[in-house]
């Protein structure tokens, strides 16, 4: 018994490696092919068209074994970054009693939660499929793509440099894409775990949420606050 489930755990440790090098190399592969310009202005038209047919192309990117939208994903991750260094420096700025050290881990910091959040939303979807397994490339291109309420309002937080008063704005309109993402995510993580009941599939997505709250929990010892997804 105890032999059986250390193979068990061996075969999966095996597969957490193949699928960890193999999602990689595709992004590695993609990046080097980004023509930044017309790919940037083909994920501007990618952005919406989600806002028009929301679930097809959730449907549509977890069902793709191309990866044709990773691209788009890895601009808008990109996008995301830049748009959080840009509001994480301004914050910084603000808080000159703190040492330069401090200061850089604290924009550090900042730039690792977007990516750590997808990844883990990605891993736990790939732990709870069903049957035949998505890939993790596939499962983290559709998880990005369903964040996308969430890195638009990044881009709006930039007004807060501006003036505190867009806070007053802010808080009930991340209310408002935190609930969009999370429908995003729940069709999403559906159409690659390949069920078709929602009673079935809401104690599956309850168990998928769980996991990204521990998530979401551990990093906070480490000061990296997770986005909601």
């Amino acid at each position: 018994m105890a032999d059986k489930k250390e193979k068990e755990v061996n075969v999966e440790s095996k597969e957490i490696k193949n699928e960890a090098k193999n999602t990689f190399d595709d992004v590695k592969d993609t990046i080097k092919n980004v023509k930044f310009q017309d790919d940037a202005k083909a994920t501007t038209g990618f952005v919406s068209q989600i806002f028009k047919d929301p679930l097809e192309i959730l449907k549509k990117t977890a069902s793709d074994k191309k990866n044709s939208n990773l691209k788009h994903a890895l601009i808008l991750v990109f996008l995301w970054i830049i748009v959080i260094l840009i509001v994480s420096i301004g914050d910084v700025a603000k808080t000159r009693f703190l040492p330069a050290g401090t200061r850089f881990m604290n924009v550090f910091k900042d730039l690792l939660e977007p990516i750590i959040g997808l990844i883990a939303m990605s891993s736990v979807i790939y732990f709870n499929q069903n049957g035949a397994k998505k890939s993790l490339t596939t499962i983290f291109t559709t998880v990005t793509v369903a964040s996308i309420p969430t890195i638009l309002l990044s881009v709006i937080r930039i007004l807060r440099l501006f003036s505190a008063s867009f806070g007053y704005i802010l808080t009930p309109l991340s209310l408002f894409t935190s609930a969009i993402t999370l429908i995003f995510i729940y069709f999403a993580a559906k159409d690659i775990v390949g069920e078709e009941e929602n009673s079935v599939f809401i104690k599956k997505f309850m168990v998928i949420e769980f996991a990204y709250f521990v998530c979401y929990f551990i990093f906070q010892f480490v000061d990296i606050y997770l986005p909601l997804l």
